[in-house]
């Protein structure tokens, strides 16, 4: 009898507490939130017009309702769809939308606290598209480094879709910035294209460009360069007095004059110390880059 009712009260124990659990959900999931959505805006164009400016590309929403509703509508891509009878008069390319929260297709339980911009300023224009050839955009820094040879890019041409007025000012498409990243990732590269204008409609996004790297650039180690004590004290010994320095320059620039250029220092403290060993300090022209120097420290002996 008393396990009985011991087991009864077990029972009773865990149900309060699976009741309890799914209050506490509920409770929580059915508590307001308020929180920011951004809103993609798409504008429907009359046939044979394409967009040309359009100052806002999204809509920024204050929002409020229960969590789970709310968390459900922020997952969602929804767009606000301004459809040409709200704005399309003929003969007029320049347009001011203003937007009213009307507009916008709330789920139950959500209500709009604000939302902005509250208008749109966009232009539209007659279409036309071109064929263009695609020229690849190399880094200047890759330029001054490397030689890229048999350098070819797939497609040569893509098909570009936008307004007249946009239209008539453009002979190429150029792709993004070839970064020295980039170009050791392999012998080929996917690349984005770039648009001169956002509205602008490419038959492809990217294009594939081939190519060989040829470094114009070498290293070379300067030898016996002698090195420059500064120091307030005499000094009666000091090892080693030269050392060597590895740079990295244009192969170009690689000659003895600039070895005269380079300045190897040791700048000794001032210290009771009459032993010091100093790190060795290495002044390049510009077009240098610094790798190494050995040995990298000199040990002295002042007075």
């Amino acid at each position: 009898m008393r396990s009985s009712i011991k087991k009864r009260k077990y029972l009773l124990r865990l149900f309060s507490f699976v009741f309890s659990f799914f209050i506490w959900l509920y409770v929580i999931s059915s508590a307001e939130v308020e929180v920011q959505k951004f809103l993609s805006v798409q504008i429907e164009l009359p046939e044979g017009y394409s967009l040309g400016n359009q100052d806002q590309k999204e809509l920024s929403l204050k929002i409020k309702g229960p969590r789970v509703f709310v968390r459900k509508y922020l997952d969602n891509q929804d767009a606000l769809v301004i459809p040409l009878q709200d704005y399309y008069q003929e003969g007029r390319l320049s347009y001011k939308k203003n937007i009213n929260q009307f507009e916008f297709s709330l789920p139950f339980g959500i209500k709009m606290q604000d939302f902005s911009p509250k208008s749109i300023y966009f232009t539209i224009g007659k279409t036309m598209t071109k064929t263009l050839p695609v020229v690849v955009k190399v880094d200047p820094k890759i330029k001054q480094k490397y030689e890229l040879k048999n350098l070819s890019i797939t497609p040569r041409e893509v098909e570009v879709t936008g307004t007249r007025k946009i239209m008539r000012k453009l002979s190429f498409i150029e792709t993004k910035f070839l970064t020295e990243k980039k170009i050791f990732s392999g012998e080929t590269v996917e690349v984005e294209l770039e648009k001169p204008q956002e509205t602008l409609l490419l038959s492809q996004e990217n294009a594939v460009v081939s190519y060989n790297v040829d470094s114009k650039v070498s290293e070379f180690t300067f030898t016996n360069i002698p090195i420059i004590f500064q120091s307030a004290k005499l000094l009666n010994a000091a090892a080693p007095k030269s050392v060597s320095v590895k740079v990295r320059a244009l192969k170009t620039d690689l000659n003895l004059e600039l070895k005269k250029k380079v300045k190897v220092m040791a700048k000794i403290p001032v210290t009771d110390q009459k032993e010091i060993e100093v790190p060795i300090q290495v002044e390049l022209p510009e077009q240098i880059e610094f790798v190494s120097v050995e040995p990298n420290v000199v040990n002295v002996i002042t007075e």
